[in-house]
């Protein structure tokens, strides 16, 4: 779902991944509710959705120890 609606993914850090959403998007609920999903499940995801005048961003972070599981996401 994410990967049809992301159209860039940045690692900011080892432990921060930004990823640039569409801008025609109209699946903000489906990905608020998956991200919904993934924090009950794993609550060491934290998801920030960042708002510009330009852009859309999600924003997931984990903990150091958990870097590697934000190759999955980009």
């Amino acid at each position: 779902m994410l990967g049809t609606q992301a159209v860039a993914a940045d690692r900011v850090s080892p432990t921060e991944l930004a990823l640039r959403l569409r801008d025609d998007l109209d699946q903000i609920g489906a990905i608020i509710r998956l991200a919904q999903r993934e924090k009950a499940c794993c609550p060491f995801f934290d998801f920030a959705i960042q708002i510009e005048a330009e852009t859309i961003t999600l924003r997931i972070t984990v903990p150091q120890d958990g870097a590697a599981l934000l190759d999955h996401f980009s």
